[in-house]
């Protein structure tokens, strides 16, 4: 007795000092039974008693993102993680104040006194989610302005050789498809001037160590119908996710 007291409190300890909102839930109703100082916390709860007095339907709004009422849909999460034993996903959540936020929630199933119950882990996420979604603003402002540029842009791997990405300009340009751009490399050139253009990406790399930021060259290139394309490229070499690219 004194051996499970013991270690009833240590994990009890671990419980109420989690950074994460942990909850536990048990059957028939589902309904919440407990939870650690940073679940009153992040639902805006008085304490402990309050948060349970609310039914996990109250702390969510009427529908999840996808549309599917969350009612219907919490019911599906916990028949998962009741059948495989634990259920990771996205869930909007609601504030007892009102507010709602985007959370990751893990829901484990455990044993207590021969009784299946659920333990909840819920971390807010939504300064994530805010990131996320301008990052992809950001890429899509981006990405429009490339596409709708008058001049023909490439982008390609400097150590594979191989093409990334072509906008619409340099595929009108060059008779190719996006698909087919981006299974080139070198071939998108003459066969005699590769060792010239070779010659010249590496001229570029020493001129951006030496603090050039972009390098003009004369560069021809191999339309789609055989035929020859002089172009003028004004480029540089740039860091990104750990690669050299020639943009």
């Amino acid at each position: 007795e004194k051996a499970l007291r013991a270690s009833e409190r240590k994990f009890q300890g671990l419980f109420e000092s989690s950074r994460d909102a942990l909850m536990t839930l048990e059957p028939p109703s589902w309904g919440f039974t407990s939870g650690n100082s940073a679940t009153v916390k992040l639902f805006g709860a008085k304490d402990e008693a309050d948060f349970i007095s609310y039914g996990p339907w109250e702390l969510s709004p009427d529908r999840q993102p996808d549309g599917r009422p969350s009612g219907e849909k919490a019911k599906e999460m916990i028949e998962t993680a009741m059948r495989d034993g634990t259920n990771f996903f996205g869930w909007t959540h609601r504030r007892i104040g009102g507010e709602e936020f985007f959370a990751d929630v893990l829901l484990t199933r455990m044993e207590r006194e021969g009784k299946a119950i659920l333990q909840a882990t819920v971390r807010d996420i939504t300064e994530r989610k805010q990131a996320e979604d301008a990052m992809r603003d950001s890429e899509a402002k981006y990405r429009t302005i490339v596409d709708m540029c008058p001049d023909g842009i490439l982008i390609a791997d400097v150590e594979t050789k191989s093409l990334l990405y072509a906008n619409p300009t340099a595929r009108r340009m060059l008779g190719y498809t996006s698909e087919e751009l981006t299974t080139m490399d070198v071939a998108i050139h003459p066969k005699e001037a590769i060792p010239h253009i070779m010659d010249e990406i590496e001229k570029g790399i020493d001129a951006q160590s030496r603090g050039e930021k972009t390098v003009v060259v004369d560069i021809p290139c191999l339309r789609k119908d055989g035929t020859i394309v002089h172009t003028k490229i004004c480029g540089g070499i740039v860091k990104m996710d750990g690669r050299t690219l020639a943009l």
